[in-house]
């Protein structure tokens, strides 16, 4: 380069354009623990650029757990688009059901049924899927008041490509505050249908199985229910007041899990019916590869989680014949 004269930069250098896709794979990575807006504010002001692609990746999954949250999200531009999860409170979206129709992308839903009971779950439900796309593959229904055939049925109908499926009423019991609300809360839920409901396991696996036929694609069901029988649970508490709280000296077992008595005597019989019930559902779900139940005697064994009191069981098919165990085939 002479003196006097000006360097002359290549075209291929005088500006940088980064990758779109590279930024997509960043904003991921940065926004994975980010649910709350002020989180992603400052990206979000940052460029136009930016902008869009920080609220793409910020609205992959959708919290609403509010009415005026659901409202104000649904006047975003773009966000119909966005959307692949729903993760809500049941009357969030009764301020505009009808949005539901416009996300056209959206395959997973996580509805919280806590506000609802034993008389307006079934309204609430109809209602709610009356607006969902069919082509969902994740459904999650939590703190249910009931698992009963008209909600299973209603599911499979609507929802006939779903591969995951997992509805929950055992955590509606309060565990954590004494043995009065333990067992107020269970009065508000049906957690443990045998025999009240359904005679014995057998009866409930035909019922759920034959509303359940529909999901051909169903792998991974997870039934938040109790397979120990419903006067269990009673036992449990009468005996623990008859027997344990007269002994001040002793710590007050909350549930049949923690109940040294329950255990001993009722922990085989129970993890033996839920084997069983895994097994006779699985002929009526041909496709279905893992089923969860909730358990009070989950224990420390592969298949078992303790501390959600829930126990997973997978299914194995070969020569016409299904087989079930608590850890991978």
């Amino acid at each position: 380069m002479t003196a006097g004269r000006t360097a002359q930069v290549s075209p291929i250098f005088s500006s940088c354009v980064f990758p779109v896709e590279v930024l997509d794979e960043i904003f991921v990575w940065c926004l994975a623990d980010k649910h709350e807006f002020p989180e992603i504010a400052n990206l979000s002001l940052a460029s136009y650029q930016f902008r869009q692609i920080v609220l793409r990746q910020y609205f992959v999954t959708l919290y609403a757990h509010s009415r005026e949250s659901w409202s104000n999200i649904c006047q975003i531009p773009g966000v119909f688009s966005w959307v692949r999860v729903l993760n809500c409170i049941s009357v969030s979206l009764f301020s505009g059901l009808s949005n539901l129709l416009c996300f056209h992308n959206l395959r997973e839903v996580h509805i919280d049924f806590s506000p609802e009971g034993l008389h307006t779950q079934q309204t609430c439900a109809r209602k709610i899927f009356k607006y969902l796309p069919a082509k969902l593959t994740a459904l999650e229904l939590s703190y249910l008041p009931k698992i009963d055939v008209d909600l299973l049925s209603r599911i499979a109908l609507k929802f006939p490509m779903l591969k995951a499926l997992k509805l929950s009423c055992s955590e509606r019991l309060i565990n954590d505050c004494c043995w009065e609300c333990y067992e107020e809360s269970s009065s508000c839920t049906i957690h443990s249908p045998i025999p009240d409901i359904y005679i014995d396991a057998d009866d409930m696996a035909y019922a759920f199985g034959s509303a359940l036929k529909p999901l051909k694609h169903l792998e991974h069901l997870h039934l938040g229910i109790y397979l120990s029988e419903l006067e269990l649970f009673y036992y449990h508490i009468l005996h623990c007041q008859m027997v344990i709280l007269p002994s001040m000296n002793r710590v007050w077992p909350h549930a049949p899990n923690d109940c040294e008595h329950c255990c001993q005597n009722f922990a085989d019989e129970v993890r033996t019916t839920e084997l069983f019930a895994s097994a006779a559902l699985a002929r009526y779900v041909p496709s279905v590869k893992t089923i969860c139940w909730s358990s009070f005697f989950a224990a420390d064994e592969p298949g078992d989680y303790p501390d959600e009191q829930t126990t997973m069981v997978w299914v194995m098919r070969k020569d016409g014949k299904v087989k079930v165990r608590r850890a991978v085939w």
